[in-house]
């Protein structure tokens, strides 16, 4: 008799935690676009999504929405991690602040990509809703956080 084996495939997705963002940027396809409703995927849904793949190598937590505004985030990456899974997501870094921060790291994420169009007075022009100079809440809350956090290292 023989036997057949199959890969367990995909092992490798794509999950977006909400489709709201705190963003008006020029170039996302989210502001110049239709779309649907904003809104939050809950944690109960995200595990049904989850669950369907029994082997989940990589997850990548991001899609048109800011993913720090789903207050479910950090429980959604330790579930991730309790399986074995590498997790990570690209932000635009304006909700990072120290305590949510902690909570990510303390769930294990294993990768943070902080996406920006520059530091400097470039953001205004293309970045709708952030508000960037010397005072601004991402330069207060880049300082409170953890240098490897946001550089994507581990100590």
């Amino acid at each position: 008799m023989t036997t057949l084996s199959v890969a367990t495939l995909p092992r490798s997705i794509y999950i977006e935690p909400t489709s709201r963002c705190n963003e008006l940027c020029q170039q996302c396809p989210r502001t110049l676009l239709s779309r649907e409703d904003d809104r939050d995927l809950s944690f109960d849904k995200f595990r049904y999504i989850v669950d369907q793949f029994p082997v989940l190598e990589r997850v990548v937590l991001h899609g048109l929405g800011e993913p720090l505004l789903n207050k479910d985030l950090p429980l959604m990456v330790r579930y991730l991690k309790e399986r074995g899974t590498y997790v990570l997501f690209n932000s635009n870094g304006i909700a990072l602040t120290a305590r949510r921060g902690q909570a990510l790291i303390d769930a294990g994420l294993d990768e943070y990509r902080l996406s920006m169009d520059g530091a400097t007075r470039v953001m205004p022009l293309t970045r709708s809703g952030a508000m960037w100079g010397p005072s601004s809440h991402y330069r207060r809350n880049r300082t409170r956080a953890s240098p490897w956090f946001l550089c994507g290292l581990r100590p």
